[in-house]
């Protein structure tokens, strides 16, 4: 029963040196930059698209063509007291900004699929390559570690709630060595009794 944890976290670490070995260290940075500059990239070509439209007029206009749609007067928009005009110019908007997310994800995906074949293509020559698979390699155990230690030093910081998890763990052969020296243990002790009163 003792040895389950431990073949989970040995399982855990082939895992991240197989990935490591496969992918590498440049895959992973744009899996990561993909990640977080897409969505910042799309909102910002969202504003751009909206306020070169706004510059050159065209914000206003889809204002007037919505009042066509909607009315000049609005019997709902009087009963709440609102005008059509605002209405119609945040419905515009609206539109706008949809037809601008269209256009931005298109382009940011075809951005970060050339950006990919590149990173692809880069890690595919000699030493770049070996660099890049020992690279990928030592961060994905790194990230496996801290995963590992921050999950066995929270379950250390709450031992007298987790009894029945921290008497497994303290059992186990090589989980016991990592859960009984984990450096994280006195922190996330401090943090969470500084939390939790």
């Amino acid at each position: 029963m003792y040895w389950i944890i431990d073949v989970i976290v040995i399982v855990l670490l082939l895992c991240a040196f197989i990935i490591g070995w496969k992918r590498g260290f440049l895959r992973l940075v744009g899996g990561i930059l993909s990640f977080v500059l897409a969505p910042v990239l799309t909102i910002a070509g969202i504003a751009l698209f909206i306020l070169l439209l706004y510059k050159i007029g065209v914000v206003n206009q889809m204002a007037l063509l919505m009042i066509n749609v909607i009315g000049e007067t609005n019997s709902l928009f009087a009963l709440i007291q609102i005008e059509s005009y605002d209405v119609a110019y945040y419905l515009g908007l609206i539109i706008l900004a949809i037809i601008g997310f269209i256009i931005s994800y298109i382009l940011v995906v075809l951005l970060f699929k050339g950006l990919a074949n590149l990173m692809k293509n880069c890690g595919k020559k000699g030493f770049v390559r070996v660099l890049d698979v020992i690279l990928g390699i030592i961060v994905r155990l790194a990230i496996l570690a801290a995963v590992v230690l921050g999950l066995f030093s929270v379950i250390n910081a709450l031992k007298d709630t987790l009894v029945g998890l921290d008497e497994l763990l303290r059992a186990c052969p090589i989980s016991g060595l990592i859960y009984k020296y984990n450096p994280f243990n006195e922190l996330v002790s401090d943090i969470l009794s500084g939390i939790i009163g």
